[in-house]
């Protein structure tokens, strides 16, 4: 999982992944928890893996509509555009 000493974005994608997490957990929703653990639990901090967290939170909120309540899919752009800024932001990313 992402380290607990990063900066406060971090902090907040973290809290954001739990949360979805948990969620999917408590009602056995697999098939998103299938898609983002992953990236998640193979989390290094580099480059690569913003990117794959990326492009699992996109793929969760594409192809997993059925599995995801109104306030998951907010939790999921929000998360997107906070690993968006951290990867594009101009001092050369993460």
């Amino acid at each position: 999982m992402m380290p607990d000493n990063e900066p406060t974005g971090t902090q907040e994608i973290q809290a954001i992944i739990k949360a979805l997490v948990d969620a999917w957990c408590d009602r056995r929703a697999l098939y998103p928890l299938s898609i983002l653990l992953p990236p998640v639990l193979g989390f290094s901090g580099l480059t690569d893996s913003w990117h794959d967290l990326r492009e699992a939170l996109r793929h969760v909120r594409a192809v997993a509509k059925d599995s995801l309540t109104v306030e998951e899919r907010e939790h999921l752009g929000r998360a997107i555009a906070m690993v968006d800024k951290a990867l594009w932001r101009d001092d050369g990313g993460v």
